[in-house]
């Protein structure tokens, strides 16, 4: 999928997710190109197993780098691909494409395909600190799904997406302008973006960038950066609160944390410790 298209859904494509989601006790995802999740059949809240070895074990960014590793695995191979977490649930990811154009990939999982949690992450979570029994008990609480079951599971996953592209439920659409350019900071909005290079990727001249992300945003190209860049840093925060403000500023292209600082306090009015201190209150 090209960077100037979208991917349009029917409302049966969320039906289906969700009658899948309810049937199993999986959790359905579908990821873009780059590997983002855009649509979940519900319910899409992630199992309580997965929620605390992302937050309370700091694991988020290797369960991220995860999916997108075997995302990518499948589309080089073209086929589906079903693999063990390295915390132990069990989940399929499969490659969709639309005339033979990948538009993204379907994900199902969490589901237990063992009875116990690895002996070298129970081992892990103990030496962290964890308590075995609440990491036990969540994780017996995933759908256990025998091996044949899995596999016919996953084969009317496919089948299902099969339909959902023969009936046309997803389709693309061209990008306007000024949405091409949201899309473009978003995706880069941590590295050293400038209006030159937006201006190229979209064809048109700074000048004219400039103008829309005036009329779009009500600010100029370099305050909406700062924004987008300081609201991803509350993101980390919130998300990796064992992060210190020099990492967390690093992750969005600051490599100054008192630059970073300063810049934080003139646009939010408190300072980054302050907003810290106000997350860990939660």
């Amino acid at each position: 999928m090209r960077n100037n298209e979208d991917i349009l859904f029917d409302a049966e494509v969320q039906k289906l997710f969700t009658s899948f989601s309810n049937c199993f006790g999986v959790r359905v995802t579908f990821f873009n190109t780059n590997v983002e999740a855009i649509l979940y059949g519900e319910p899409s809240a992630v199992h309580p197993f997965c929620a605390m070895i992302r937050n309370d074990m700091h694991l988020l960014m290797r369960c991220l780098t995860q999916d997108k590793t075997m995302c990518k695995y499948c589309e080089t191979h073209n086929k589906p691909f079903t693999y063990r977490c390295f915390a132990g649930p069990t989940e399929s990811v499969m490659p969709i494409k639309s005339g033979g154009t990948l538009i993204g990939y379907g994900m199902v999982g969490q589901f237990r395909t063992i009875k116990e949690v690895p002996t070298e992450f129970q081992e892990k979570y103990r030496d962290d600190g964890g308590e075995l029994k609440k990491l036990k008990n969540l994780f017996t609480d995933i759908p256990y799904i025998e091996q044949k079951n899995s596999e016919n599971m996953l084969n009317l996953f496919s089948m299902m997406v099969n339909y959902i592209m023969t009936q046309q439920y997803i389709g693309l659409r061209r990008l306007t302008v000024s949405e091409q350019i949201t899309r473009l900071i978003n995706k880069h909005q941590t590295e050293a973006l400038t209006i030159n290079d937006i201006a190229i990727a979209v064809n048109k001249s700074a000048s004219s960038v400039s103008h829309i992300i005036k009329e779009q945003f009500g600010t100029s190209f370099k305050q909406l950066l700062i924004k987008k860049r300081i609201q991803r840093f509350e993101y980390i925060i919130n998300t990796e609160p064992s992060l210190n403000i020099a990492e967390a500023a690093a992750r969005v292209g600051y490599d100054d944390a008192f630059y970073f600082s300063r810049l934080y306090k003139k646009v939010r009015s408190i300072t980054p410790r302050e907003y810290i201190r106000k997350v860990h209150a939660k």
